[in-house]
């Protein structure tokens, strides 16, 4: 009879061994999928200003003739990214691919983080409506931070959720390291840092107080690490410019400069970044929890970290589209999880 059970249950968890695999797998030729059509074609052609700065910076770097820079106002980390690249293989090809890679990585990030605040098919559709994002994909075929900025984020997020989860300082240390790159990759990106404070309010909820005082030193490695990240280019902009928030400054100067853009203006062109079945899905969401007066702690999550960003860019005054990406993949997340819970009947929606 042992003998009989045992075997049962060697069989049943070589079932869930192969069943995790076919889930992996699936997910891996998403990411390929994703990948191919960001990467091809390949423009090696007009690249317009933006890139072309970007560009000249890497050459910048990597020794090449200065005759004109903007490292005053934009931040380092992509030109460093391309100079890097380009170290092995100088071409326009090369930062296409950088790019084409590190947006396409979007497709595991969602995977990881619906699968960890809510289950593994979450997960999964989540990762297949990544990869049809219009402005995701046409933006990923020229050489800016925009598409892959918003991986970084939820990288970021991801990790500092773990963290307030488990308290484990493995994850206190990449939170504030993915975190500090994402500054270094895009200013803006300052403002998430009022996300994660309401995300580890939500989590902990009436003992954050007990949960600061317990896990303190955590918290404060956290921001070490944060800070030496970001320590080099503060010392590089102090010697450079006078002051190590200076190109922090300049930047916001610019970004809020004579141009206004309407909000409606803005919204009018939200269906370019965001299909209309992730919109219709978000706004039945939305609907549910208003209904219902009820939402689950993990949804709460995902509308801080869409509706957060969302209003705090409006409060910019010149803003395109593209600024918006970053809170594309948590929308993502939330529309899957009330696309997967409507198998389950209406209750389950915002649960």
């Amino acid at each position: 009879m042992t003998s009989l059970w045992e075997r049962f249950k060697n069989q049943m968890m070589l079932k869930s061994i192969y069943k995790n695999e076919g889930a992996h797998l699936f997910l891996l030729l998403i990411w390929l999928f994703c990948f191919l059509i960001m990467f091809f074609p390949v423009r090696t052609g007009f690249h317009y200003w933006d890139e072309t700065v970007y560009l000249q910076h890497a050459d910048i770097i990597l020794g090449g003739y200065d005759n004109y820079n903007e490292f005053d106002f934009r931040p380092p980390l992509f030109p460093i990214m391309l100079a890097i690249g380009n170290l092995f293989f100088n071409s326009l090809i090369m930062s296409h691919l950088i790019v084409a890679f590190i947006a396409s990585l979007g497709v595991f990030g969602v995977f990881l983080l619906g699968k960890d605040l809510f289950n593994e098919k979450v997960g999964l559709i989540s990762a297949i409506f990544y990869v049809f994002l219009p402005l995701n994909l046409i933006l990923a075929h020229d050489l800016l931070v925009d598409t892959m900025l918003p991986v970084f984020l939820l990288f970021t997020t991801f990790f500092f959720i773990r963290a307030f989860k488990t308290e484990k300082t493995k994850y206190y240390i990449f939170g504030g390291t993915l975190f500090a790159l994402s500054i270094l990759l895009k200013f803006t990106s300052l403002s998430f840092g009022l996300v994660f404070l309401l995300i580890y309010l939500v989590i902990n909820g009436k003992k954050s107080l007990q949960s600061v005082k317990r896990n303190y030193k955590k918290i404060i490695l956290s921001i070490v690490t944060f800070l030496i990240v970001l320590l080099p280019y503060f010392i590089y902009s102090q010697i450079k410019y006078g002051f190590f928030f200076a190109a922090f400054i300049k930047g916001a100067i610019i970004i809020n400069g004579d141009v206004y853009i309407s909000m409606f203006s803005i919204l009018r062109e939200f269906p370019k970044m965001i299909p209309f079945h992730i919109i219709g899905l978000t706004f039945l969401g939305l609907v549910i929890v208003l209904i219902r007066r009820k939402i689950s702690r993990e949804s709460l999550i995902l509308l801080i970290c869409f509706i957060t960003p969302f209003v705090l860019n409006f409060l910019v005054s010149h803003k395109e589209i593209r600024y918006f990406l970053p809170i594309v993949p948590f929308t993502v997340i939330f529309s899957s999880k009330v696309f997967y819970s409507m198998f389950l009947g209406w209750g389950k929606l915002i649960e």
